[in-house]
């Protein structure tokens, strides 16, 4: 499967030479099912996306204030231990609601998935939205094109198995954003989102042993351990080498073989019927 899927990437003219590795076709096969037909779709779109998304994903260096506070505070946390389904659980917490940009917080995750992209091997994947501190102005920024953008990449380019997506102390005046979403989803992927009232609601879901300490677990880290550990990986030569490069890393649309309908693909006829996950 990897040498065929090296093979088409190869006598694609507009893919960006020597960038496809094993480890990137692996995950994506694990995650896909191991149909090489929506991998090969993936790895189209992960690339052609990139110069279309730049307030996603160009300029993803941590000196950049901004994101680095994020790391830091530990808004994004994902859990070092798998469940028993090797599912990889990722939890959101809104750690404060003044002066937090929702950009570089998807900005954030993108680089921690582009991370796991290359050294997580998971079955599945269960994230946890706590937003008990989203006020109204936050709320706010959830524009429709931003969620449209932000669905449309981390489904289309990605597609991780989404097993569970558990929403703490949604507010009445963000159930918009539920409801957006919802819209971008199969009904399949739509029954497995659930609202709960606090954390240890959710967390009473998941064995103990994978929960950090301060959040009531067994597990001998905390989240402010999970943050630093990312920070430390995000920050290092090598990482922020990568994200560098990225930047120029992408599709030649004029070499393309087969032309492909960007707009019709990405949505922007106002359609979420063609932004659908398995």
């Amino acid at each position: 499967m990897l040498r065929t899927v090296h093979e088409w990437y190869q006598k694609e003219p507009h893919f960006p030479a020597g960038q496809l590795h094993d480890q990137f076709i692996s995950r994506l096969l694990v995650m896909r099912k191991f149909s090489i037909e929506k991998v090969k779709q993936k790895i189209d779109n992960y690339y052609t996306v990139r110069p279309k998304l730049p307030e996603l994903l160009s300029k993803r260096d941590l000196t950049d204030h901004n994101l680095m506070k994020y790391i830091r505070d530990g808004f994004w946390i994902t859990l070092p231990r798998t469940t028993e389904e090797k599912h990889r659980v990722t939890i959101l917490r809104v750690q404060y609601s003044e002066g937090v940009s929702v950009l570089d917080l998807a900005k954030v995750l993108t680089m921690i998935v582009d991370y796991r992209m290359w050294n997580d091997s998971v079955l599945g994947e269960q994230i946890i939205f706590d937003y008990t501190n989203v006020t109204l102005p936050l709320a706010m920024q959830f524009t429709p094109v931003f969620i449209q953008k932000s669905v449309y990449y981390f489904t289309e380019c990605l597609g991780p198995n989404i097993k569970g997506v558990h929403i703490i102390n949604l507010p009445p005046f963000a159930e918009f954003i539920l409801s957006a979403v919802k819209k971008l989803l199969k009904p399949k992927v739509v029954r497995r989102i659930h609202v709960y009232k606090n954390l240890q609601e959710v967390l009473e879901k998941f064995p103990r042993n994978i929960i950090p300490r301060d959040l009531g677990g067994t597990d001998d880290v905390t989240c402010q351990d999970i943050a630093d550990a990312w920070e430390k990986t995000l920050c290092s030569a090598s990482w922020r080498n990568y994200f560098k490069l990225q930047d120029s890393i992408h599709t030649d649309e004029t070499k393309r073989i087969k032309k492909k309908n960007f707009q019709e693909d990405f949505g922007l006829d106002g359609s979420f019927k063609k932004l659908n996950i398995d």
